[in-house]
């Protein structure tokens, strides 16, 4: 499943010029900091979107455990990127109808990560974009978490 949000933050230009100066090794530990301080206030909210999703799957999205966050540093730049997705899978066996991915009369799991795809997607049916609906409501927070760690981890240096 591949849900892509991204977000530019221009006009920090003096962060920018603090963190170029430290050099690179300490700098890029900065950046990966906040990023993933970002991203862990990415999972709350997508926690607490998942207020409205019914049954067990709701119950499995409301766990923060069910999210991951994976961060990764983008080459020859002071970037990086953190992907956060569902992980695990509803308890209940279902069984393989030959119609879709699965084999007729396998058992197989449903995915927490397919669900979310259903939901963001809909197949036909009702709508429920607990991904997005969280990134759009909350995505200046998560830049204000990152320029507040960055000043911080910056305060320690002196810059």
């Amino acid at each position: 499943m591949n849900e892509n949000f991204s977000c530019e933050v221009t006009g920090l230009d003096k962060l920018q010029a603090a963190l170029e100066d430290l050099g690179d090794k300490q700098a890029k530990a900065i950046v990966r900091d906040a990023t993933r301080a970002a991203g862990k206030d990415c999972v709350q909210a997508l926690v607490e979107s998942s207020g409205g999703v019914h049954g067990e799957p709701g119950d499995l999205l409301r766990d923060p455990k069910s999210w991951k966050m994976r961060y990764r540093s983008i080459k020859g730049e002071l970037a990086g990127s953190v992907k956060i997705f569902a992980t695990g899978s509803l308890p209940k066996e279902r069984v393989g109808t030959g119609k879709g991915k699965q084999p007729k009369g396998r058992l197989y799991h449903r995915s927490l990560a397919y669900l979310v795809k259903l939901m963001e997607l809909g197949p036909t049916g009702q709508r429920y974009p607990v991904m997005t609906s969280a990134f759009d409501s909350h995505a200046s927070n998560f830049i204000d978490k990152i320029v507040q760690v960055i000043q911080q981890k910056l305060a320690r240096y002196g810059k």
